[in-house]
């Protein structure tokens, strides 16, 4: 949060831009004071962002979609547009689109994507885009709002590029801003055409013939303000003049988006690099400085995930609209030049982690003076090549020396082997952890005390329409009697499941996490638990067709294409893994997020999806081996033994993640570990998924026994009960083999 002042000479920057072969010389100096973030709730019917608008008063106004990912859909605009108006204080006030009817009229007539901006006086123009397919077709309706009405503007693009462009499927044209009396307009061809707000076309692109293989560069518009277009990609400069669109400066950036100042003689830039962390800076147009005023690592627009959009009111105030897993958060960044980081808490995660995200946004409003230093040991792995066990093994180092971070989030880390080194924190005398499920935090009790608290989990589950649901349902073996079932090869012909192109490792790992805990019994492998389980699988799998990988790639050894561990690694058959029991949907799932899309429930009489039908689930344990239904602790969070200095910080910030202010967020990494967080997830859940489950989901929860499932140990036994399927090996092999991996595995660990 300490912000720091890069002065950088003309030479410097030139040689950056590549021009001049000299490296560059940056003298940095450090300033006092630092940005105060606020945090603002936006609307829950505020879906999809479309543009932000700062206003002389120091407020902004939002535009959103109802529908998010409509604007732009094939299927064409549809739900209403969001407008609400954010004053300095926080406040937000909901406003009427008196065109709202006007709207709909307009895009009636075909599919259209909609997109609109506003001038620096307000004005708000509207674009109404053809998704594109043949040159005769005009390619937009563009209109300016009078009165509370959308009027239209009669638009003269002959013989621009976007109406001759040569290979058109499905052209999409997006107004990207407005500014000084032009209007900036790109199709995703990466054309564009700058027109007055007449309607006349007074630039556009001219790019050279291209030749086979080549791209155009794709420039990426992330502002039109101050009578300039503002370009956030390295390929261009950082700003083009309106109408004639030249250079405004030698300056040029990193790739990421450009958030022009008030007046137009400066920017804040939010780079996105290919890798490493990204950082919030301001640079002067015209000028020689850059100063670095944010860390990624400390703020949700940090996430890789995410993306941000952003405005400057006239008082110098960053607002961002940030962009992560479907939902909108605002937030609001004033510079206070008193202001002192006077602390500092370390946190690591192996993997991204959305709850740490959405815990240090909430931490940042309330605790300014403190900063969080967020690790992901896993960041940038495409590019570093480092793996899992490295990061891992480097954790563990540093713990047994008595270092590593403030807080630990294990979310791939053994905890029984951490726990039984003596590098973790007893927790039980140092707060209250109630809110958590109790079973859940079961998985992290000793008898000499708890050593980790859960922070997200996933529940295995089954379930379906309330009326279709059987007995079959319940057992693992009922749902193999189902598959067997299918029309063909039974005379009842009333069950298939959908796993057609499935591989045999993708059904083996569906089912495995409700069989792990017997499969491995208090830590030791269980044979008999083991073939049982194996055996349901082979039936399910053989009963489908299903292939291993080594059988899909011998068949395919002859043929280009994808390979075998190239569709393994595509992930899950579906969002919800489902059997069709000839009336209505049955599931089994991984039910690790909120938004599961219970609603998608309706088939055909030939078993096809038909699309969304809103109603009732019932849900069941997901059946196993054993008869205690079993849930995944996907996250958790402990406190390493020997780092005391700030414990009382990450006590405090483990308990802000298990507040119903983060539980209640509907995009956590796993669900709600407490009551009261699942009931306002879901709440935000049915705005647009009106789901309702028949039976008590609490008790369901409840009644799951935690397991954490060791990806070696699950590798293991599936390798060999793939290779037992293709008769590689008996199965008293296959458990041999199973054995000596995991003895294998416990030597490593301790």
């Amino acid at each position: 949060m300490k912000r720091m002042l890069l002065a950088v000479g003309l030479a410097a920057v030139m040689a950056m831009t590549g021009c001049s072969s000299e490296p560059p010389e940056v003298e940095e100096q450090a300033v006092s004071g630092g940005f105060r973030e606020q945090a603002i709730q936006l609307p829950e019917d505020f879906g999809g962002y479309m543009n932000m608008t700062a206003h002389a008063d120091g407020s902004v106004t939002l535009y959103g979609a109802s529908e998010p990912g409509s604007g732009y859909s094939e299927q064409g605009w549809q739900g209403e547009i969001c407008m609400v108006t954010v004053q300095p204080d926080g406040t937000v006030e909901e406003q009427p689109v008196p065109w709202q009817d006007q709207l709909e009229q307009i895009c009636s007539d075909a599919p259209r994507a909609v997109s609109l901006a506003t001038d620096e006086e307000g004005t708000l123009y509207l674009m109404a885009s053809l998704h594109r397919n043949a040159q005769e077709e005009e390619p937009f309706l563009l209109f300016r709002e009078e009165n509370g009405a959308l009027e239209p503007i009669p638009v003269d693009l002959s013989g621009s590029s976007i109406t001759e462009e040569a290979s058109i499927t499905d052209q999409v044209c997006t107004l990207s801003g407005v500014s000084q009396g032009y209007l900036f307009v790109m199709d995703n061809a990466m054309n564009w055409v700058i027109l007055d707000t007449n309607g006349n076309l007074c630039n556009q692109s001219q790019d050279p013939l291209l030749l086979p293989g080549q791209t155009r560069s794709a420039l990426q518009v992330s502002a039109v303000r101050n009578g300039y277009v503002w370009a956030g990609s390295n390929e261009y400069d950082v700003a083009y003049t309106l109408p004639d669109f030249k250079s405004a400066g030698d300056l040029s950036v990193e790739n990421g988006q450009i958030f022009p100042d008030w007046e137009g003689d400066g920017f804040y830039h939010l780079s996105m690099p290919w890798e490493g962390e990204r950082q919030l800076s301001h640079y002067t147009l015209h000028g020689e400085t850059r100063e670095i005023l944010m860390q990624g690592s400390d703020y949700v627009w940090g996430l890789p995930g995410s993306f941000s959009h952003g405005c400057v009111t006239p008082d110098g105030v960053l607002w961002l609209c940030v962009s992560e897993s479907g939902n909108e958060q605002l937030y609001r960044y004033v510079y206070d030049s008193e202001l002192t980081v006077e602390r500092t808490l370390t946190i690591f995660s192996l993997e991204e982690d959305s709850t740490v995200r959405q815990t240090i946004a909430a931490w940042n409003t309330d605790h300014p003076e403190t900063r969080i230093e967020y690790t992901v040991g896993m960041a940038n792995a495409d590019q570093t090549g480092i793996t899992e066990e490295d990061v891992i093994r480097q954790i563990n180092a540093e713990l047994l020396a008595g270092g590593g971070p403030d807080l630990l989030i294990l979310d791939g880390l053994s905890s029984d082997s951490l726990i039984e080194q003596g590098v973790l924190t007893d927790l039980s005398g140092l707060g209250d952890w109630s809110a958590a499920r109790s079973n859940l935090l079961s998985g992290f009790a000793k008898e000499d005390g708890l050593y980790a608290v859960p922070t997200g989990f996933s529940a295995c589950i089954a379930g379906g329409r309330p009326d279709q649901v059987d007995d079959r349902l319940l057992s693992l073996q009922g749902l193999a009697d189902a598959v067997q079932a299918m029309p063909g090869t039974s005379d009842s012909g009333d069950c298939c499941l959908a796993l057609d192109h499935a591989l045999y490792e993708q059904i083996f790992d569906l089912f495995y996490p409700a069989s792990a805990d017997a499969i491995w019994k208090d830590g030791s492998f269980c044979p008999q638990a083991y073939q049982a389980f194996a055996e349901q699988i082979r039936r399910m799998a053989a009963s489908v067709g299903a292939e291993t990988i080594r059988g899909y790639n011998l068949r395919n050894e002859n043929q280009q294409g994808t390979s075998g561990e190239e569709r393994y690694a595509m992930g899950p058959i579906s969002v919800l893994n489902d059997f069709w029991n000839g009336r209505g949907r049955w599931f089994v799932a991984q039910w690790d997020r909120m938004g599961a899309e219970f609603s998608q429930l309706v088939r055909d009489e030939q078993g096809r999806l038909t699309g969304s039908s809103y109603g009732e689930v019932t849900l069941y344990p997901m059946p196993g081996i054993s008869e205690q239904g079993t849930c995944m602790l996907l996250t958790s969070a402990a406190l390493p033994r020997n780092r005391t200095e700030n414990q009382d910080l990450a006590l405090e910030f483990l308990r802000l993640m298990l507040s119903d202010e983060i539980q209640g967020s509907a995009a956590l990494n796993g669900l709600p570990v407490t009551r009261s967080g699942l009931e306002a997830a879901a709440e935000r859940v049915r705005q647009t998924d009106p789901f309702g489950i028949t039976n008590d989901v609490n008790a369901l929860l409840d009644s799951l026994q935690p397991v954490q499932i060791d990806p070696v140990l699950q590798a293991a036994a599936r390798s060999a009960a793939a290779d037992w399927y293709d008769g590689e090996l008996t199965a008293d092999a296959a458990c041999d083999q199973v054995r000596q991996e995991a003895a294998l595995r416990l030597a490593e660990q301790s």
